[in-house]
């Protein structure tokens, strides 16, 4: 099905951690002279807004404090903290840059935003009423107020230009919302949502399935060596998050992990992989790839001291695993596709998980570590 714009529900923007500038929310800089457009809700734009704003002010105030510390701790001299001071006040508040950020998106997508005034009171005071998605029959339906603005502002002005829209959400008053809606339908996946707006979809999956295909039997050496410096290069920037179990509380002190290998996830010949952008001699892909790295925690062991209310420690500990990673990562392939062999390289490799869960087993206090 044809559409001519693609809209987000704060909830997709949010399971790709606002990051406006790379990742899935990076690829939306393809619609900003396209023919589909990028549009927002008032309430959406807000919404992140106000998300980016709180982050931007905790991190300000973290970094405050760290200077602080650090100073306090002689890692830094009075003449140093001072210059770290300057350059700090120099950058401005922290919604300054929010707003600063955010401004550099809309330019770079070409996003247009609907204003909320745009919903009709009748309409939202008819489905509250009913209720009819987004609300629902319970306590809670109050709750759902922004969410019915955004999609009647949205219905209105996809209505009032005659386009088709494609609303990318998990949101089942959205889904339920888009059932009844003659110019609004709701994909749940973000990645599937770009797959669907790309002219020669088929064309590009074949190129990739033959390119995948070249990599896994080590037909095309030089271009796995460029993606697995690329995919190295991306496993240091993660971080990871540990869990273990134990017969006392801990907490994690650190996680470290080095990478060892990778390798593309397939069943036979079969990628479960899809297309998010086409350009001229670029395609770039989702692909889930199984990432190998050995990783080592420290942690912090404690009981709960009923009588003096407080927690005594039990001392410390690391330990070092083996673990493998099923993450997914888009592709930018660069070449000509044409030739025969294809001249491909891969201009960017961007994992799309960035705080892995890796599972330490089981943990103690003493020097000698339980069997898993």
């Amino acid at each position: 099905m044809k559409y001519d714009a693609i809209t987000l529900d704060t909830n997709i923007l949010r399971k790709n951690g606002y990051n406006l500038e790379s990742g899935l929310l990076g690829q939306l800089t393809q619609f900003k002279e396209g023919s589909v457009q990028l549009v927002l809700s008032e309430i959406v734009y807000r919404e992140t807004s106000k998300h980016l704003r709180e982050n931007a002010r905790e991190d300000w105030s973290k970094l405050e404090q760290s200077i602080k510390k650090s100073e306090k701790s002689f890692l830094l001299s009075p003449e140093s903290t001072e210059a770290m001071n300057k350059i700090l006040a120099a950058q401005g508040k922290p919604e300054e840059a929010v707003e600063k950020r955010l401004k550099e998106f809309i330019q770079a997508t070409g996003a247009i935003i609907v204003d909320a005034k745009n919903a009709n009171m009748n309409e939202l005071i008819k489905l509250y009423f009913k209720p009819a998605a987004p609300f629902e029959d319970n306590e809670k339906k109050k709750n759902e107020f922004p969410d019915a603005i955004a999609l009647i502002s949205l219905e209105s002005w996809a209505r009032r230009n005659n386009k088709k829209l494609l609303a990318v959400s998990e949101d089942k008053g959205w889904e339920g919302y888009a059932a009844s809606s003659d110019h609004i339908d709701v994909e749940k996946d973000l990645s599937q949502a770009l797959q669907s707006l790309q002219e020669h979809v088929e064309r590009a999956k074949k190129i990739v399935l033959n390119l995948l295909n070249d990599l896994c039997n080590d037909e095309t050496p030089d271009l796995l060596g460029e993606i697995d410096q690329r995919i190295e290069q991306e496993v240091e920037s993660l971080q990871p998050e540990a869990e273990a179990d134990s017969h006392v509380s801990y907490e994690v002190d650190q996680v470290d992990i080095s990478y060892n290998d990778f390798e593309f996830i397939h069943h036979e010949d079969h990628y479960d992989f899809t297309i998010v952008r086409i350009g001229a001699n670029k395609i770039v892909a989702k692909i889930p790839i199984l990432i190998r790295v050995k990783a080592e925690a420290s942690f912090s062991f404690y009981v709960y001291d009923s009588i003096d209310k407080d927690n005594v420690s039990m001392g410390g500990n690391s330990k070092e695993v083996d673990a493998e990673l099923e993450m997914s990562a888009l592709f930018s392939f660069e070449g000509d596709f044409e030739s025969t062999p294809m001249d491909i390289t891969v201009s960017e490799v961007s994992l799309l998980q960035t705080r892995p869960i890796i599972d330490f087993g089981d943990v103690d206090f003493s020097d000698d570590w339980y069997e898993e």
